[in-house]
């Protein structure tokens, strides 16, 4: 077996490369968030159409549009429920169905603080 793999050496490689970038396009297909298909026109935030881009769903975080209390929408409120490490790839999903962040009120769920707490 190893002569077969010295004598197609760059066979053995091309099939490697192929194997890992099979395996690096799963990881960041299925990472990517599962939304439906956004018009630019309008995305529901001004009221004036109920068709919402929200909510967007992936393994490593979720974002929606907050609840009231009496469970109604707040669309004036985005909800990120993402883990540290996660939340920036959050915001940047909302890109992608044609929402500025810099535009709305964002909340942060399952937040932790990057700092320990003090201890006397």
């Amino acid at each position: 077996m190893n002569d077969f793999i010295a004598q197609h050496r760059k066979l053995v490689v091309v099939i490697a490369l192929l194997i890992v970038g099979g395996l690096i396009a799963l990881v960041i297909y299925t990472g990517r968030p599962q939304t439906d298909t956004v018009t630019p026109q309008d995305t529901g935030l001004d009221g004036g159409n109920e068709s919402t881009p929200l909510p967007i769903t992936s393994p490593l975080y979720t974002v929606n549009y907050a609840t009231k209390e009496d469970g109604s929408t707040d669309t004036s409120l985005i909800e990120i429920d993402a883990p540290f490490g996660y939340r920036n790839a959050a915001v940047d999903a909302l890109y992608d169905v044609n929402i500025n962040p810099a535009e709305v009120r964002i909340q942060f769920n399952k937040y932790e603080s990057p700092f320990k707490a003090y201890e006397q």
